[in-house]
């Protein structure tokens, strides 16, 4: 193993998707379509940490095959994740057209972002830019939730989300506790898979209630 710290951090990540995934697939749930968003989130974050230990793990060498195809399949299922962020944060804010053009906009952005770093770039910073904007949204719709009352599922959505863009800035900062044992990447598992507890929670609250009113207004002022 190439590089045991990342690649374990990425297993360990693998398992606490997949447990995830499956223990919200077994709960008992009021808004269907959500619960199935999010354990599709999950299964996806899943699976690109598992190509991304494996890439790590065992073809990390750039000139070989397997790393090229691993690394781009990475590449195309991280967008997914990014395409299940926009979904999730059009069920928490809106209802029936807002969904249905939020859902296209992600669909045409997977679409292009896929194609995009099959044939033509490569670098992780773009997978970053392209969920970048995906997360954000996601975050509003947590805060969008506290506002609306739902406080307790709407912070711990917040502040998952927060940790999870602190951890990517800590990623591409190089921020490590160990150059050996404990480099910038595995750091940057360890706080996704503390902010993918959070998460959890957000989403085992919210799946339980009911929808607000059909179609609300964000309001700026008291």
């Amino acid at each position: 193993m190439t590089e045991p710290d990342v690649a374990l951090t990425d297993f360990l990540l693998t398992a606490q998707c997949g447990v995830f995934a499956y223990s919200l697939s077994r709960q008992t749930a009021v808004r269907f379509r959500l619960k199935s968003l999010c354990v599709q989130l999950f299964a996806v974050i899943g699976i690109a940490s598992l190509i991304g230990g494996t890439v790590h793990g065992y073809f990390n060498d750039e000139s070989t095959w397997q790393f090229q195809g691993f690394w781009r399949a990475g590449l195309v299922v991280l967008g997914a994740g990014s395409y299940f962020s926009w979904l999730i944060g059009a069920e928490l804010i809106w209802r029936g057209a807002g969904r249905k053009w939020i859902t296209l906009f992600a669909l045409a952005g997977l679409a292009g972002y896929s194609a995009y770093v099959l044939f033509w770039d490569q670098r992780y910073m773009f997978a970053i830019l392209n969920y970048l904007p995906a997360t954000v949204f996601l975050l509003f719709a947590f805060l969008l939730q506290i506002r609306r009352g739902e406080k307790r599922p709407g912070l711990f959505g917040a502040v998952s989300v927060v940790v999870t863009l602190a951890a990517a800035a800590i990623q591409q900062l190089g921020i490590a506790i160990h150059p050996t044992y404990c480099n910038h990447n595995a750091l940057y598992h360890l706080l996704q898979a503390a902010g993918l507890v959070l998460l959890l929670i957000a989403f085992r609250w919210l799946i339980m209630r009911d929808e607000s009113t059909p179609n609300p207004k964000v309001e700026i002022g008291p």
